[in-house]
């Protein structure tokens, strides 16, 4: 699909299409699209934003969606799907202690996909 200049590409509408199709939201789960996720790096707050992330209801961030623009800005997708999944894994645990009062996880996986 060629994209105008004025417009943004269409991977958002059909990634939360796709979801709600395959039964990823719903009860419990929402699709939340230009997620913006705080990250500490190097003593520097900066923050990552998601395409689209599956959410639940404690805030959890259960998976992450990147687009991969390759053919418009020559970027690799993987880097920004990695600075979001450690992103969200902390913010995962902030919530998980602040806000639940459980112990902070050590790891967890966090499923990405790129399109």
């Amino acid at each position: 699909m060629t994209i105008r200049p004025d417009e943004e590409s269409a991977v958002v509408d059909f990634t939360v299409a796709l979801f709600r199709a395959c039964g990823y939201t719903g009860v419990g789960r929402i699709a939340r699209t230009r997620k913006k996720i705080p990250l500490l790096i190097c003593g520097e707050r900066r923050d990552t934003k998601t395409v689209v992330c599956i959410m639940d209801d404690n805030d959890e961030i259960l998976l992450l969606v990147q687009e991969d623009k390759r053919h418009m800005e020559g970027s690799d997708p993987e880097p920004q799907l990695i600075a979001q999944a450690i992103a969200a894994f902390t913010a995962n645990n902030q919530t998980r202690v602040r806000t639940l009062r459980l112990p902070p996880l050590q790891s967890k996986v966090i499923p990405g996909i790129t399109l």
